[in-house]
């Protein structure tokens, strides 16, 4: 099935869209294919992609994402996104979530097919801005049997693409970790619904404790320094981990390690055990084990493709 993707870079007259003919998305992979973020992101703190399905009937393949959230809008044309629970009708305007763990693809329903933005970000770091932002609507998203869909309309729908042409342009140039976070920010300002039932937050302790995880210190910590950080028992705390967060302390510590490792392979030349240490894996055999496991690919590999990504 072809699958035209296109990136973008700034010249001295402007933008410029690369278009090609590709499977790097997610086309001519098995069916319900489990994507991985570091597949694409090779380090940087999100992927964006320009993307067109040339005609009718055609589609990419079922796939569902293992760590990322996927955000696309709907720039023109007419198709539908199909999952198990139905299918979508999608049209210029549409902002869509779709969720780690939903088998989902598109196809174009007219002779002019489907053309559309896709932004894919870290699962922690869209439940983090979720809890910054208190959108306690968001935990909502995660429990519906679809995908979330916005049609948008008006200043919404420009403010919208606005925020998706940014995030690809800058993307195309190196984005920053700040990038990913007003990207994030200016999504959820037309996505999230206007009132905040205040008992749906997540609670404060949990919150601040889970934010304060990011730092160097506390991952070498792990879960008993969660723990202290949250100042609730063991079990509380692993009852509100899954309640809120859908996924255990470990996990949650371990995707973290993993989200810093992926850093510092990717910006710095330290050793692998240097890595390993500062993100608070107990052993460099553990760290190259687990990396394998969760990636998909050996530390020194990323590494590799990483540097291959940027350099000539």
């Amino acid at each position: 099935m072809r699958f035209t993707l296109c990136s973008a870079s700034q010249t001295a007259d402007g933008l410029f869209l690369h278009c090609v003919d590709t499977y790097l998305y997610s086309v001519d992979v098995a069916p319900q294919a489990v994507l991985r973020l570091s597949e694409f992101t090779l380090g940087r703190p999100y992927h964006a992609a320009l993307c067109r399905l040339t005609s009718r009937g055609i589609t990419t393949s079922v796939h569902s994402h293992q760590d990322f959230y996927e955000l696309f809008f709907v720039l023109g044309g007419q198709g539908e996104q199909r999952t198990p629970s139905g299918s979508d009708p999608l049209e210029a305007g549409d902002l869509v979530l779709v969720r780690p763990g939903d088998n989902h693809y598109l196809v174009g329903t007219t002779a002019a097919g489907l053309e559309w933005i896709n932004v894919a970000v870290p699962v922690a770091a869209w439940r983090g801005m979720l809890d910054l932002a208190e959108v306690a609507s968001g935990s909502q998203w995660d429990k519906g049997r679809s995908p979330k869909r916005v049609a948008l309309f008006g200043d919404a729908k420009r403010s919208a693409e606005t925020s998706f042409r940014h995030a690809l342009a800058v993307f195309a140039r190196g984005p920053r970790r700040f990038d990913l976070l007003r990207f994030m920010l200016e999504v959820l300002e037309v996505l999230a619904e206007p009132t905040v039932p205040s008992e749906n937050l997540r609670p404060g302790w949990l919150v601040g404790a889970c934010g304060a995880m990011g730092s160097e210190e506390n991952l070498q910590g792990g879960v008993r320094k969660l723990v202290d950080l949250a100042g609730v028992s063991p079990g509380h705390l692993c009852h509100s981990m899954r309640r809120y967060y859908g996924t255990t302390a470990t996990e949650f510590v371990v995707d973290l390690r993993v989200r810093h490792a992926e850093m510092l392979l990717a910006t710095t030349s330290i050793s692998l055990t240097e890595i390993a240490r500062r993100s608070g894996f107990a052993s460099p055999s553990y760290f190259s084990k687990t990396f394998q496991r969760t990636q998909g690919v050996s530390p020194r590999e990323f590494r590799k493709r990483t540097r291959s990504a940027v350099l000539p």
